[in-house]
C-alpha cells in the first residue's frame, strides 16, 4: 500500500500533459480502477481524455462503471466473446478488432461506427465456413467512408450485395474460395496498397481477367491451402493486374508434400513485375500472421537482380 502511495504522490508532480501522454496507454479498467476519485484534479483530467483503448471479454464487461464513464474517450476497442453487444455507447471507436466472426446484429451495430478506420475480424477458425452477415457488403459498399485497414474472412460475390468504390481502404486481408473477388476487390479499391489473400478452393477457375491493371497495389501476399491451386498459370494471371508490385509471397499451408519452387516463375515474375524487389516462397502450419506485419523474413527471398 505504501508503494502504491508513494507512486500516486510521484504522479503528482508531473504535468497534465504529462499524464495525458501516460494515461492514453492504459486500458480504460486500469485508468479507472487506479486513478478515478483519488482526487479532484485526477477525476478532471480522466474527463478531458479522448483516445483511450478496452477491452471487453465478455459482454457484463460493457456495464462496468469504467466503460460507462469512458465510452465516449474509447477509440480503440477489442471484443473478445461471442455473445450480442451493443456498440452504440461507442461511437467515437476508430479501431475495432473481434476475435469472434461477428453476427447479423453486431454487423449491423458496427454501421453505427462512423469514424471507423480500422476493422480486423481475427478468428481464423471461422474461414472455411459460410459468411452468414453482411459485413463483408458494408465494407466494400463503401459504409466506412474512413476505412483504412480491413481484415475480414471468406469474403464473397453475391448478387444481392452492391459492390461501390472504397476510395479509402489501404490495407486489406481477407480469405475467399472464388479467384475472381480478387479482380473485384482491385476495382473496389483504387487505393489499395497492400493486399493479403488467402484462397481455401477454387470456386471459379478463368482464363483472363477483365479488368483495368491496379496502379497503387505495391504488396501482394498469397495464402493458399491447397497445393494444386499452385502452378505458374495461375500466378500469372494473378499477377497480370497488378503491374507495380514491389512485394510478393507466395505462402503455402502446411501439408505433407514436400516444398516445390516451379521455374516457370522466374520468366513471370520479369514479365509482370518490372518493380519488384522481394519475393518469397514460404510453407507455414495454418495460422496466419495478422495482417500489415512490417517485419520480413528474409529467408527464401530473391531480388529481382537475381532472378
Amino acid at each position: 500500500m505504501s508503494d502504491y502511495i508513494s507512486s500516486i504522490s510521484m504522479l503528482e508532480h508531473f504535468s497534465n500533459e504529462l499524464l495525458i501522454e501516460i494515461f492514453e496507454y492504459l486500458s480504460v479498467q486500469d485508468l479507472y480502477n487506479g486513478f478515478y476519485g483519488l482526487n479532484i484534479r485526477f477525476t478532471s483530467i480522466l474527463a478531458s481524455l479522448t483516445n483511450l483503448w478496452g477491452e471487453l471479454a465478455s459482454n457484463k464487461d460493457a456495464l462496468l462503471p469504467a466503460f460507462r464513464f469512458f465510452a465516449s474517450c474509447i477509440t480503440m476497442l477489442d471484443v473478445d466473446y461471442e455473445d450480442p453487444i451493443d456498440l452504440s455507447l461507442f461511437h467515437a471507436i476508430r479501431s475495432l478488432r473481434l476475435s469472434r466472426e461477428p453476427d447479423c446484429g453486431i454487423s449491423y451495430s458496427i454501421l453505427a461506427l462512423s469514424n471507423l478506420e480500422h476493422l480486423y475480424v481475427t478468428d481464423h477458425s471461422s474461414m472455411i465456413l459460410e459468411a452468414k452477415n453482411p459485413l463483408s457488403a458494408f465494407v466494400f459498399g463503401n459504409y466506412f467512408p474512413y476505412l483504412h485497414t480491413c481484415q475480414l474472412s471468406q469474403v464473397k460475390l453475391n448478387k444481392n450485395y452492391k459492390w461501390s468504390i472504397v476510395p479509402s481502404l489501404r490495407s486489406l486481408y481477407i480469405s475467399t474460395d472464388d479467384i475472381l473477388v480478387y479482380t473485384q476487390i482491385l476495382q473496389s479499391c483504387p487505393s489499395l496498397d497492400q493486399l493479403c489473400i488467402e484462397f481455401t478452393n477454387h470456386k471459379c477457375m478463368v482464363s483472363s481477367f477483365d479488368c483495368t491493371p491496379h496502379q497503387f497495389l505495391r504488396r501482394l501476399d498469397l495464402y493458399i491451402q491447397y497445393i494444386r491451386l499452385i502452378n505458374s498459370q495461375t500466378i500469372d494471371l494473378l499477377l497480370s493486374v497488378v503491374p507495380n508490385l514491389i512485394y510478393f509471397s507466395i505462402n503455402r499451408i502446411y501439408n505433407n508434400r514436400n516444398p516445390r519452387t516451379d521455374d516457370s516463375l522466374v520468366p513471370i515474375l520479369h514479365k509482370r513485375l518490372p518493380k519488384l524487389r522481394h519475393f518469397h516462397i514460404n510453407r507455414m502450419y495454418y495460422r496466419l500472421v495478422t495482417i500489415l506485419s512490417d517485419s520480413d523474413d528474409d529467408s527464401g527471398s530473391v531480388a529481382d537482380d537475381d532472378l
